[in-house]
């Protein structure tokens, strides 16, 4: 990608109701290891909890605030709401800054939030030109379903779960040849069907082994092969 002026909107969710459904799950089956007769009626969440879960969850928003600003520098970052930044950038590569933001905090204030699947708490990342019209972006951020969506406008979507953020940081450390990955996106351009069909071609052996060490972390995440395209893209230097 080339570099120029680009905006990060990163927008931090919390759904009450599933945040409702997933306390009493996780306080069922913590009174369940004390008493095995425990039933689902006996862990009743009470406003005392919700209470306590909000206290947290506003530090944490706070930490998020603190970390963003060390990162990418007072000066990039807007705070528009509380749970809603819009962040100054040159490149793709900044959102993996978030997602490692994302994976320290989560697992440090909600660890047992990263081991369900559609959690409480949602991320959305929409990354876009400076003057990319804010309504669409917010559409995007909007009508997120899942609990980490990653929007690279007119380049392609990555839609997964926190408790695969893992994943994503792996397969980026991973070392690839740039080449390869050059060949599949000029590819796409023409044809993404082409481009899958180069995927998965063992004939140029090179190739084939650079995309094989992205199909061990990704597939297994449930990541189709457009999102596993626009993953590529935000290798790009």
């Amino acid at each position: 990608m080339a570099r120029g002026e680009y905006r990060i909107w990163l927008k931090i969710t919390l759904n009450y109701e599933c945040l409702t459904n997933t306390l009493q799950k996780l306080y069922y089956n913590y009174l369940k290891k004390s008493n095995p007769k425990t039933q689902e009626k006996d862990a009743e969440v009470r406003f005392s909890l919700i209470y306590e879960f909000q206290q947290d969850y506003d530090v944490f928003l706070g930490q998020i605030n603190q970390n963003l600003v060390r990162i990418f520098g007072e000066e990039a970052i807007e705070e528009v709401l509380n749970d809603l930044y819009c962040i100054k950038t040159s490149e793709f590569k900044d959102i993996f800054k978030l997602l490692k933001l994302f994976n320290e905090n989560m697992n440090k204030y909600f660890p047992e939030f990263m081991k369900i699947l559609n959690g409480p708490i949602r991320f959305g990342i929409v990354h876009c030109g400076a003057k990319f019209p804010y309504f669409q972006t917010w559409r995007e951020l909007k009508e997120q379903s899942c609990d980490l969506l990653i929007v690279l406008m007119g380049h392609g979507v990555i839609r997964t779960a926190l408790k695969h953020v893992d994943h994503l940081i792996i397969a980026k450390e991973g070392r690839y040849r740039k080449s390869a990955f050059y060949k599949l996106a000029e590819i796409s351009k023409l044809s993404e069907k082409l481009a899958e069909i180069k995927f998965n071609d063992r004939s140029e052996k090179a190739d084939f082994e650079n995309y094989d060490i992205l199909k061990r972390n990704l597939l297994p995440i449930g990541m189709d092969f457009s999102s596993i395209l626009t993953f590529i893209k935000l290798l790009e230097e």
